[in-house]
């Protein structure tokens, strides 16, 4: 009984094992812990940077829009600052703010800001 036991272990063991590697975006068993960890830290200073970004732009909302519809201006830089956004693409964001009023600008200004903090997030790292 033994025997066959630990041939049957044998024989499922590799097929276990080989579930662990490759690429895939799941870890392996004994990384798992550390990678929770990893997540919930960088989860956590993504949600921080985030409400720093919104609420700097509900602070400062009648100014930013009228920075945006002139091309930008020290308060948008601040925002894409706060986001860290690189300073290569402020232009580049400005940009896709401005020319897409009716994504970004035209909606009531709880749902613009949440707009525009969407797209400052994600060029931001």
């Amino acid at each position: 009984m033994f025997k066959r036991h630990c041939i049957t272990f044998c024989l499922i063991l590799p097929v276990m094992l080989s579930a662990c590697t490759g690429a895939s975006h799941i870890p392996p068993p004994w990384e798992i812990p550390g990678a929770v960890i990893g997540t919930t830290i960088g989860n956590a200073r993504y949600e921080a940077r985030r409400k720093k970004v919104k609420t700097y732009l509900v602070d400062h909302y009648d100014i930013i829009l009228v920075q945006l519809n002139s091309g930008g201006g020290a308060n948008v830089h601040e925002a894409y600052s706060l986001a860290n956004v690189p300073a290569a693409e402020f232009a580049k964001l400005t940009q896709e703010l401005s020319t897409n009023p009716q994504i970004y600008l035209n909606g009531p200004p709880e749902q613009n800001i949440e707009r525009i903090t969407v797209a400052i997030m994600v060029h931001g790292d």
